[in-house]
């Protein structure tokens, strides 16, 4: 049953609404608080309700002082199992979560703005009592962040809820919100967890780690990054899996600067590190324009990604990242040869071009003569770099030297 604004919608739902006990979907995508009819009409036990969503229009205005919805208290339904909710506080509903919460199985929380805000420890507090709830998204508007506050983080020896249920959590919004939900519980069984943070200088992740040692049997060893406009960090249990477990980072970058990215995806690859530290097989995925500078400042946050991995025995990189991962990565410039990837044994570059040297050839001769051998390939990729000039790549490589020196003066990028 689909209610949309228009009067013919209005009155086929309302009469199909005097028939309670044979209703078993709703759907409302505009909520008016001047349509009585409707009010009334759901003020009922629904006891064959299966599935109910309830689209609040955003307020478009930054004054949210007002924002209610007065829903019936009456509409109550003993087996609903799914429930979507838009721009709504979730407590707006207090009748129908009660008698829904033995069988409620997928719960969805959207777009909420400031006027729909509800905290952390109430909504771990009322999922609690939701014993068959197996998948949870909770997104805010990228626009919404928690005031300053609101940013202090609890006492971690404070008792989880285990939500023993759960396979699905989805979260949207500001780092904070979801840190205090993480401290507040645990997920035995969960199997895909994608987070999509929205931009912030300083992420909050401190609490990222303990929540994933409470899943059961988490053995994740690939993990892919990907430098794009969205920067996203996937780990799954290899690359090739068709597993439908994973574990999914996102994060929106209006910056559009490689430093930030960079920094972004070291924090939280050094957060979760403790939790998936048999990660074996790391890809680089470098969809944007490069631009060579600041290098002295990335170059540290690489060695604090790259030791985020010490099981990693298979690196993955595109061509692009080339020019600072084999600076980082040379024995000769006063890095000891074991301290970063010690049981690397395996250096794949993704290129659409031949290489014209092995960039890569101080560290394979270092980690040879240390009788650990480095296998180097080259995948050849055809395609065309995005926002780049035609002959980027070639000028790249035209500018390594016999000893693999970058000439970043000379590399013209449109």
């Amino acid at each position: 049953m689909y209610l949309d604004d228009t009067t013919e919608s209005s009155d086929n739902v309302i009469r199909a609404l005097q028939y309670p006990d044979r209703v078993v979907s709703i759907s409302i995508d505009t909520w008016r608080m001047d349509h009585w009819e409707l009010l009334i009409a759901l003020d009922k036990p629904f006891p064959a309700l299966e599935t109910f969503t309830l689209l609040v229009a955003l307020s478009g205005s930054p004054d949210t002082s007002f924002h209610t919805i007065f829903f019936p208290g009456s509409f109550v339904s003993p087996r609903l199992h799914t429930l979507y909710l838009e721009n709504v506080d979730i407590f707006e509903v207090p009748s129908l979560l009660t008698s829904a919460a033995t069988t409620l199985v997928s719960l969805r929380i959207e777009q909420i703005e400031a006027c729909s805000y509800f905290p952390p420890d109430e909504l771990v507090e009322c999922i609690s009592s939701m014993p068959q709830l197996e998948k949870l998204s909770i997104g805010f508007l990228s626009c919404y962040l928690l005031p300053d506050t609101e940013r202090e983080f609890w006492d971690t020896q404070i008792t989880r809820t285990v939500l023993s249920s759960l396979r699905e959590l989805t979260f949207g919004g500001d780092s904070a919100y979801l840190e205090k939900v993480l401290a507040l519980i645990s997920a035995p069984r969960l199997q895909c967890f994608d987070i999509a943070f929205y931009s912030r200088p300083t992420l909050a992740v401190q609490h990222v780690s303990e929540f994933l040692t409470t899943i059961q049997d988490l053995d994740f060893r690939a993990v892919a990054v990907s430098f794009s406009n969205r920067v996203t960090i996937t780990y799954r249990p290899t690359q090739t899996s068709d597993s439908l477990s994973y574990i999914m980072f996102g994060i929106d970058d209006e910056t559009d600067r490689f430093n930030q990215q960079a920094a972004t995806v070291t924090q939280i690859c050094a957060a979760v590190g403790p939790a998936l530290n048999a990660v074996e097989d790391v890809t680089l995925k470098f969809d944007r324009c490069y631009i060579p500078d600041d290098f002295a400042v990335r170059s540290e946050l690489w060695r604090t990604f790259l030791g985020s991995f010490e099981a990693l025995r298979t690196l993955r990189t595109d061509v692009a990242l080339i020019p600072e991962l084999s600076k980082v990565l040379n024995p000769d410039n006063g890095i000891a040869a074991e301290e970063l990837l010690p049981l690397l044994s395996e250096l794949v570059v993704v290129s659409g071009i031949d290489l014209i040297h092995n960039p890569f050839t101080s560290l394979i001769h270092a980690r040879s003569l240390a009788g650990r051998a480095i296998n180097f390939q080259v995948t050849k990729l055809r395609r065309s770099p995005p926002r780049t000039s035609t002959g980027l790549f070639d000028a790249l490589y035209e500018r390594y030297d016999s000893t693999m020196e970058f000439d970043y003066a000379n590399l013209v990028i449109d």
